[in-house]
């Protein structure tokens, strides 16, 4: 006999839900109740308690999470799997997620240098950087130079002509040389149809070293009697980017007394010392800004009493005023502006008195009403609002 649809309540379909073993189970066999659960939208609630015990086992965990190479990926996608995981603490089921050295390395394979590794995938690269993997790892990478270690390079062509350059990407340089129209090696290569062979001289070395062994490296083609094809002076490192010295970090930092500030309003300076190591630059600057002691006498206890008001608002809001206060025997003269919760429901009673005190901390009734709204409405209800703002 089917019962009244009156009798079948939220708790009842609830319970009546969990007596089936699985949530195929119950959408086939529980009839009207599983329509009513859907029809009042119960289903999803129910089961969010209930998944753990037959709906999320750990093996269906297990079999979704296999899915996925990364914890972003699977929380994106499946979260309800990745949420049941997290609730029962099976952290094993992520396991094949972590990034080990081998993982790290299969991943760093993508890529050309570790600034692409970097940028491509940020994760593997963090992990290979704090478990010290990264040198191993990027072996295969071809080496690159930066704002401080160039190389030295030559175009020489078979008709004697040479042009010698200095670089921080030998391969990009050479790209750019083909392609720029206004290179003279790309000038060169069209007026005389001769193909240039790159020569790469030095490795990548200090950047003022590397301005000096081009001017050496000019004059020794000059004397072999080779033809420079170079219209600007030896040592033009070019690019528009303005080289960070130690010596300027460290001049720099010298105008700050504590680290916290130079790293918040200087940080590309406070990277160039971390990136390379100059941690003498800043070692002088006072690590933490100390912080600054309050007197807390009646005075200032008051005013800060002043912004709550329920004790328990003053409490939790200032416990260091609260304290002074206790100690001190000042609690209930410092605030006796506040309101006192009734008995019954734990509802805040807004006396006359106190909506008196609260209204006259503003100075008309709509500043009153947007930061207190409560006072406002009690001030409303009990015709109290043009009294207390008389014009």
């Amino acid at each position: 006999m089917r019962k009244n649809s009156n009798y079948w309540t939220k708790e009842k379909c609830k319970d009546e839900a969990l007596k089936y073993n699985s949530f195929e189970d119950f959408k086939n066999n529980g009839g009207y109740i599983f329509q009513k659960c859907c029809k009042n939208g119960w289903l999803e609630e129910f089961f969010d308690d209930c998944c753990n015990r037959f709906f999320f086992t750990k093996e269906v965990c297990l079999l979704e999470s296999l899915k996925y190479k990364t914890k972003t990926e699977f929380r994106e996608n499946s979260k309800k799997y990745y949420d049941a995981i997290i609730r029962n603490r099976w952290y094993d089921l992520f396991s094949h997620m972590e990034f080990t050295k081998e993982l790290c390395f299969e991943e760093s394979k993508k890529y050309n240098t570790k600034t692409e590794f970097k940028k491509g995938s940020y994760q593997a690269y963090k992990h290979a950087y704090i478990n010290c993997w990264l040198e191993d790892i990027c072996k295969h990478m071809p080496q690159i130079g930066n704002l401080y270690k160039r190389c030295i390079y030559s175009f020489e062509f078979p008709d004697n002509n040479v042009y010698v350059g200095l670089t921080y990407n030998i391969d990009i340089r050479e790209k750019q040389h083909y392609i720029t129209s206004s290179s003279q090696v790309n000038k060169h290569y069209v007026e005389s149809g001769f193909e240039p062979k790159l020569i790469k001289l030095t490795d990548y070395i200090d950047v003022n070293l590397a301005k000096i062994k081009e001017g050496e490296y000019i004059q020794f083609y000059k004397n072999n009697n080779w033809c420079i094809l170079n219209s600007q002076k030896a040592g033009n490192i070019g690019g528009n980017k303005k080289i960070i010295t130690k010596e300027k970090c460290k001049e720099i930092a010298s105008k700050y007394l504590y680290l916290k500030d130079f790293r918040t309003e200087k940080t590309n300076i406070y990277k160039h010392i971390v990136r390379y190591k100059w941690y003498d630059c800043c070692d002088f600057l006072i690590k933490e800004i100390p912080k600054q002691k309050i007197k807390w006498t009646k005075e200032v206890c008051g005013k800060e009493a002043l912004k709550y008001q329920t004790k328990t608002d003053f409490e939790e809001g200032n416990i260091n005023a609260y304290n002074a206060c206790v100690r001190n025997k000042w609690l209930n003269e410092l605030c006796s502006h506040m309101v006192t919760k009734s008995k019954l429901g734990g509802k805040v009673k807004w006396t006359y008195e106190s909506c008196k005190e609260i209204a006259f901390l503003y100075k008309t009734k709509n500043e009153l009403k947007k930061n207190n709204n409560k006072v406002y409405q009690s001030c409303i209800r009990n015709k109290w609002i043009d009294e207390f703002y008389k014009i």
